[in-house]
């Protein structure tokens, strides 16, 4: 009886194994808690870092329902306003999906955001649409401009004091309104 106090518990049910068994040669367990199970959230999280991962969401929802509305659409000119009306009453589900489409397009501007401020630690690694790429290393003062895709490089949390004008930090810093050379 007391050996079987010692063994460890591993969890139970059927999978059990094949989890243990995937988890030997892909660290998979290990990814989820590092990345998404036990990360601490810092405390000067406010309403306006949601906007990357609601990009991130409004580009998935445009490439799954852009997607579906091509399995339907005739391209050509005698028949695109048909495929339309085809969509939005004969496939289930299709005016939904054409109207996810087209509210996503919209909400993609809205999650375009520009950053201006004081990395006080941190590193993080910006890269634009043209393919420039832009490292900030703390302690330094930053000026993202709007269209970028940015991740923290490293293990050690991103603190940015950003001056942020809600939707007017562009022009009241005189950013451009894209990123440029």
């Amino acid at each position: 009886m007391a050996a079987l106090d010692k063994q460890p518990v591993t969890g139970a049910g059927p999978l059990n194994g094949l989890l243990t068994w995937v988890d030997a040669r892909f660290p998979l367990i290990k990814l989820w808690e590092d990345q998404w199970g036990k990360y601490v959230a810092p405390k000067n999280f406010n309403f306006w870092y949601y906007f990357g991962s609601l990009s991130a969401f409004v580009l998935v929802l445009q490439i799954v329902t852009g997607i579906f509305l091509t399995m339907n659409y005739k391209q050509d000119a005698a028949q695109a306003f048909a495929s339309v009306e085809y969509i939005m009453r004969d496939v289930w589900g299709g005016w939904i999906i054409r109207y996810m489409h087209s509210t996503g397009a919209s909400a993609f501007f809205i999650c375009m955001h520009a950053h201006a401020g004081f990395l006080a630690h941190g590193e993080i690694h910006i890269e634009y649409a043209d393919g420039c790429v832009v490292e900030h290393k703390a302690p330094q003062i930053v000026a993202i401009d709007p269209g970028h895709d940015g991740w923290v490089v490293g293990k050690e949390p991103v603190v940015i004091i950003e001056f942020d004008f809600e939707s007017d930090t562009v022009q009241r810093l005189g950013m451009p309104e894209t990123h440029q050379h």
